[in-house]
């Protein structure tokens, strides 16, 4: 047998794929897109085979051999290995990470790739004919009860973390004879558990607009206002995927979101949706990856990293909340999944759903253009109206820890009506920071640029950047006089409200209050059964919740972005703006949002009161384009940081002068810079901006750079550099 020369992308920092010779005693060759047992700096590694060859450019003496086939079929098919080279290349990221990201945990680690017996638990008789008091000591086990209640079939054991139930809570319903676990041998039958809504005339277009190109490549930007029923019209969607016996694929932006979509989905669809997020076990990981691929799973719910799942027969991808910062990855590969959703949906001919209220300002050019169609629902769901909106002027009123009186009397108006307030403060922790009246000192990180949050629960001081925690500190460093809490987070907040409402039970939903497993859907099951009237909470609290007694949302501290020099900061506001305030009066009550402004009178405020998100669009899309800026431009960052100052900043200097050297015609070089915050966790870190009207002269700027690199390594390793495409922060 003729010696095989086979081609692997191995993890690491390498731009190529590996060549390896194939033992001349192995009776089959590996194939395209299984993993293979490799070699690499003396190290056992896994790695894809993604080609042959006869001959290679390194001599065959020097070639190692492949060590052992941990696959004998794909695990990665010619479409899916035509998308991941397409991120490597577009992203300019190394070829074997991407596939190592695409793989769950143990598949990288060679454990095999097989399908295990699902357990499925479902109520016994005695579990079915309980009543609900009998658990009223433990909200765990009455919250899993409640669901199992609503799957007479069962459900696999294994969206128990999905759902974030407990699985504490599982053992005692199992040991009181409630609950019985099963051993299922898959596939799951398709099984619609709940009848589908009847769809409102809006509705309806976008189904039968969507429905009409299954099959082919279509892209739509679903623009739907807070409340209108977009999950109705993913799931009627859906239902016709399903029928033509196609997988789709839901994104959603966080881990937050995916239990109550999960949920959702599950009970229109039964056992065949399942979740995939970090949140997961290692095995949950594996199990849901394998389901998607072998056609067991007909419905996959996950956040940006289920976008490299493959697929059996993929039908759809929905992109839920499109324009959320989260699809972004902000480390490693810094690939965006919404934009990979649309080269995947027209890589395979398939549709692609983009969901929002407040479509991000890049996806809506693409409709101007007439790249995307617009399916627009203009109306809320049940006949609710929308909310009324009123701008308070910080200005002429008085005000303390972040509440104006005219916000508090609207509070009390409608808590006293039994009505329930939602308070929006996008700062976590007591207050911003600790300041010396006398001489100005305050306590900054010693890693970061950045000053200390203070935190109350526990008491503490935490940098927000990089993780970094110290004691609470009383007295100046300097002068030794008292410091002072200056401004406001949620925990201070929440204090002062008790102070005002000592009588009205009041839940804070922040990263910190919600650090513990299941604690976030124990709040949000106390908001429904209305244990809670007063609501405060981050962006957590703005992004797809459902409150129908919420009638009153405040909007606090939201200048934050009317004067950033972060160009994509007043897009933000207004998004957040509008997720926000279309929390309230969801249902038959009417809901009014006050927001707090020192700049009443400032264009976006008026333009989002005045004539919606839409209208702030129509004024900020010109203002890019006159300045140049995305989604009219395209941009790269190339960005570097070390342990010593200045070092960062003088080897992106050389960089640039190297790129000015090629002349590259249509390229426009920005920097380098230090970055807003220079330091971050010990890394002092600067930025240099390449911008241009056409991507192909930034890729080929981002080649030169990175021969740059392999020519120049010894320096290059004095430095961490990365490649950002289309940044999304500017941080």
């Amino acid at each position: 047998m003729k010696t095989a020369i086979v081609q692997v992308a191995v993890p690491g920092p390498f731009y190529q794929a590996f060549d390896y010779l194939q033992p001349s005693d192995w009776v089959e060759a590996p194939t395209l897109g299984a993993r293979v047992l490799v070699t690499v700096r003396n190290k056992e590694c896994v790695g894809i085979v993604v080609g042959f060859a006869e001959i290679s450019h390194v001599p065959v003496a020097k070639l190692k051999w492949l060590l052992k086939t941990l696959d004998p079929e794909p695990l990665f098919d010619a479409p899916q290995r035509q998308f991941i080279t397409w991120l490597a290349e577009y992203y300019h990221a190394p070829l074997g990470d991407l596939y190592y990201l695409a793989l769950p945990i143990r598949l990288r680690e060679g454990h095999a790739a097989d399908s295990q017996a699902i357990t499925v638990m479902r109520l016994t008789h005695k579990g079915r004919e309980l009543l609900p008091e009998q658990l009223h000591r433990s909200l765990a086990q009455t919250a899993l009860w409640t669901y199992l209640q609503s799957m007479p079939m069962g459900m696999p054991k294994r969206q128990l973390s999905a759902l974030n139930h407990s699985a504490a809570a599982l053992r005692a319903l199992v040991q009181k004879g409630l609950v019985e676990l099963l051993e299922q041998v898959p596939p799951i039958p398709v099984s619609q558990l709940t009848a589908a809504l009847e769809a409102n005339t809006a509705q309806q277009v976008a189904i039968d607009q969507t429905c009409a190109v299954l099959g082919q490549y279509h892209a739509f930007m679903l623009f739907g206002v807070t409340g209108s029923g977009k999950t109705e019209v993913y799931l009627q969607i859906i239902t016709q995927v399903l029928a033509r016996g196609e997988q789709a694929l839901v994104l959603v932006p966080e881990i937050g979101l995916t239990p109550q979509t999960v949920a959702r989905f599950t009970d229109r669809f039964g056992g065949v949706v399942l979740a995939l997020h970090s949140g997961l076990s290692d095995k949950e990981r594996l199990e849901a990856w394998l389901a998607a691929k072998t056609g067991r799973v007909q419905v996959l719910i996950g956040t940006r990293s289920a976008l490299l799942v493959p697929f059996k027969a993929l039908g759809l991808i929905i992109v839920d909340e499109e324009h959320d910062g989260s699809y972004k990855q902000q480390d490693g590969i810094r690939y965006n999944a919404r934009d990979g959703a649309i080269v995947r949906a027209y890589q395979q001919h398939i549709p692609v759903i983009l969901g929002s209220a407040t479509p991000s300002l890049e996806t809506w050019l693409n409709v101007v253009k007439g790249r995307y169609q617009v399916l627009r629902l203009p109306n809320r769901t049940l006949d609710a109206k929308p909310p009324a909106m009123h701008l308070i002027d910080l200005r002429s009123q008085p005000w303390a820890n972040g509440l104006s009186t005219v916000l508090i009397e609207a509070m009390r108006e409608q808590l006293s009506l039994g009505n329930q307030v939602l308070l929006f403060l996008n700062r976590r922790g007591f207050s911003s920071s600790l300041l010396c009246h006398s001489c100005g000192w305050s306590p900054h990180c010693s890693r970061c640029d950045s000053a200390f949050t203070c935190h109350t629960e526990p008491k503490k001081l935490a940098c927000h950047h990089c993780g970094y925690e110290t004691k609470w500190r009383y007295s100046c460093k300097v002068c030794d006089h008292p410091l002072t809490p200056m401004g406001t987070g949620t925990q201070r907040l929440s204090e002062t409200l008790s102070q005002l409402f000592p009588d009205v039970p009041l839940q804070r939903i922040d990263r910190d209050s919600t650090k513990h497993k299941g604690s976030f859907d124990v709040m949000l099951a106390k908001i429904h059964q209305g244990q809670a009237q007063i609501l405060v909470g981050t962006q957590m609290l703005a992004k797809g919740h459902h409150f129908p007694n919420v009638t009153l949302v405040g909007i606090l501290q939201a200048d934050s972005g009317l004067y950033s020099a972060d160009f994509r900061a007043p897009e933000r506001l207004a998004q957040l703006i509008v997720q926000v305030a279309g929390r309230a009066g969801r249902a038959e009550k009417t809901g009014a949002v006050y927001i707090q402004t020192l700049w009443p009178d400032h264009s976006m405020l008026q333009q989002l009161l005045k004539g919606g998100y839409e209208a702030f669009v129509e004024a900020a899309l010109p203002e890019r384009e006159r300045a140049c800026l995305p989604p009219y431009r395209f941009v790269a960052l190339f960005g570097a940081e070390a342990k010593i100052d200045k070092r960062a900043l003088d080897f992106l200097i050389r960089v640039r002068e190297q790129l000015s050297l090629r002349a590259i015609h249509g390229l426009h070089l920005l920097g380098p810079v230090p970055a807003f915050k220079e330091k971050r966790a010990g890394y002092y870190r600067a930025q240099l901006w390449l911008q241009s009207k056409d991507r192909r002269v930034l890729s080929l700027a981002l080649e030169h750079i990175q021969r740059y690199l392999t020519a120049h390594a010894k320096e290059a390793r004095t430095v961490r550099c990365f490649i950002d495409i289309d940044p999304y922060q500017m941080d």
